[in-house]
């Protein structure tokens, strides 16, 4: 067996209704380290729906947006915190709120907030920090 084949790519969840920033997002992360696998969804019950399914293999992370139609992001953070697996992925909000109130709202649950940025630039060096909330982080 060929060592691509024993050790599978990370996987990382990113969660926005926005197309254009789950698009940014695939391309920044291949940029900055293209062995992470980027799974996009655009809802949390979407979302939802594909962890119940990956609990044997769940991504190393999920990035999420708070606003998010059928389900908001503090929404799917609660139902996540209530699965024994689920509740362990580590979990960024990702989203252009700087509102006191979803910041509390994601304290609540030890997640971390971060603002979108503006430029492609930043997006990459916010995506190289992100990264680094993977558990399974692969090295070179």
């Amino acid at each position: 067996m060929r060592a691509a084949e024993e050790i599978p790519s990370p996987m990382v969840l990113y969660v926005d209704d926005d197309a254009e920033d789950r698009m940014l997002m695939t391309e920044a992360l291949q940029i900055v380290d293209p062995r992470y696998k980027l799974i996009t969804v655009h809802d949390g019950p979407q979302a939802l729906h594909f962890l119940n399914n990956r609990k044997r293999d769940p991504p190393c992370l999920l990035i999420l947006d708070l606003n998010l139609p059928g389900m908001d992001g503090i929404g799917l953070i609660d139902k996540l915190r209530q699965d024994k697996v689920l509740g362990t992925i580590p979990v960024v909000v990702f989203t252009t709120s700087s509102s006191s109130a979803d910041q509390n709202a994601c304290a609540r649950f030890g997640v971390d907030m971060i603002t979108k940025p503006i430029s492609f630039s930043d997006l990459t060096r916010i995506v190289k920090k992100l990264l680094s909330y993977c558990k399974e982080e692969i090295r070179p």
